[in-house]
């Protein structure tokens, strides 16, 4: 879509992003200010829709961009794992655990199916202290079962499972948030999988999909597909039925929403999911 293509400026932005300079030094390459640079990476923000650094970074390595030094798995973990501590400070409609769900689901936590570190959690938590505040109101404000973390007058945190009932205590608060996040993330999975599966799309649907991400017409999808345009039509009713939305505006928005990208085009598969 046009409004995802960024300009040469964004581009090298994302690029001295990745390779991990300052803000200060990509500004003094592209001759900007720092005010200016961060204008442009809020312009890329908005035109990826994601929220933060880390998220341009990990939507950067999922459309291919690639850091001049490589990127280990490690970092990429890291990467999501900022994103993950920083859910609580997103609106308050989207704090619940469908919430958390589609966060985690879309800046690809179960795609890559990397095993959550706590050590590295609770690093991060420790430096970045005013998440581990949020996480604890999000707990507070839960209702019904799951995991929930509380601080006792004693000073001991403690993490319990209702109505299960299990229950782990901690002395330090990094250590009790980082692990209430671990089981409420797969808590969440386990609740919410089978629900989502259940609107996932075919092969075929998919490939219409992203071509439609690909500012692709109905004729031209039909042309390059070899299909008759018919079938095009019943494929995203097929899509418009399964995410339960009506228009064409509402389907291009749900499809990023959920994490669909136009580099994900896959025009050699000929099997059905």
């Amino acid at each position: 879509m046009n409004k995802e293509k960024l300009s040469e400026l964004e581009t090298v932005t994302v690029n001295l992003l990745l390779d991990k300079h300052s803000h200060e030094e990509i500004a003094r390459v592209l001759d900007v200010s720092v005010d200016h640079l961060n204008q442009i990476i809020q312009t890329i923000q908005s035109k990826w829709r994601v929220q933060s650094i880390s998220g341009i970074l990990l939507e950067a390595i999922r459309r291919g961009y690639s850091p001049s030094v490589g990127i280990q798995k490690e970092r990429i973990q890291e990467l999501i794992l900022l994103e993950i501590i920083s859910f609580p400070q997103r609106s308050a409609q989207e704090l619940d655990e469908e919430g958390l769900y589609k966060h985690i689901r879309n800046i690809g936590l179960f795609e890559i199916n990397i095993k959550i570190d706590e050590a590295i959690l609770k690093m991060l938590l420790k430096n970045h202290p005013v998440y581990m505040r949020m996480w604890l109101a999000y707990s507070m404000n839960k209702s019904g079962s799951g995991w929930h973390c509380e601080n006792q007058e004693s000073g001991i945190y403690r993490v319990y499972n209702d109505p299960n009932k299990d229950q782990l205590e901690f002395t330090d608060i990094e250590t009790a948030c980082a692990a209430f996040i671990v089981r409420e993330i797969e808590h969440i999975q386990e609740k919410y999988k089978e629900r989502y599966e259940k609107t996932e799309l075919s092969s075929s649907e998919v490939r219409v999909l992203n071509l439609l991400l690909l500012e692709f017409n109905i004729s031209q999808i039909s042309n390059f597909l070899e299909v008759p345009t018919n079938d095009i039509n019943e494929l995203i009713q097929e899509i418009q039925t399964k995410w339960e939305i009506d228009t064409m505006e509402e389907l291009m928005d749900e499809a990023i929403e959920r994490g669909y990208r136009p580099y994900l085009v896959d025009d050699d598969s000929d099997s059905e999911n």
